[in-house]
């Protein structure tokens, strides 16, 4: 096998960046319906949930 150099960890988090935003521009759903789904990931995200947070996720889910 050929030794591959890894890039440096800014361009992996560009390319990475870049790969979430095309896959949300191709969701085949509603704008509005994305939106929802970002607000309560936010959300969840900021919300002390002290161990429900997984239940919470699921029944959200």
């Amino acid at each position: 096998m050929a030794n591959r150099v890894k890039k440096p960890l800014p361009e992996r988090l560009k390319r990475r960046a870049k790969l979430i935003y095309l896959k949300l521009l191709r969701l085949d759903d509603p704008p509005e319906r994305i939106a929802l789904g970002a607000a309560i990931g936010v959300l969840m995200g900021i919300l002390p949930t002290f161990g429900i947070g997984g239940v919470l996720s699921i029944i959200l889910a």
